[in-house]
């Protein structure tokens, strides 16, 4: 499919800031700290970022919601952004 990877239900980059800064990741997270920069080496090696990014996404207790949150945004072109 043609398109930059993110979910077309995001209809303006001002609902997609939203949704990152108040309605899933800095709810839990401040951005930039070293849980969002860096990747746990315990997790293993990745053949890119992407895949480095979708496995740290699924660990912990809030590994579903925060894959579903992605998800929504569009994880392709999330994760590619991270």
């Amino acid at each position: 499919p043609d398109g930059n990877g993110l979910s077309p239900e995001i209809e303006s980059q001002a609902e997609y800031l939203r949704n990152i800064k108040s309605g899933n990741c800095t709810a839990c997270h401040q951005l930039g700290n070293e849980a969002t920069r860096e990747i746990p080496e315990a997790l293993g090696e990745f053949e890119s970022t992407v895949e480095a990014w979708r496995r740290r996404l699924r660990s912990g207790q809030a590994g579903g919601s925060m894959t579903s949150s992605v998800a929504y945004l569009g994880a392709e072109g999330t994760l590619a952004m991270f």
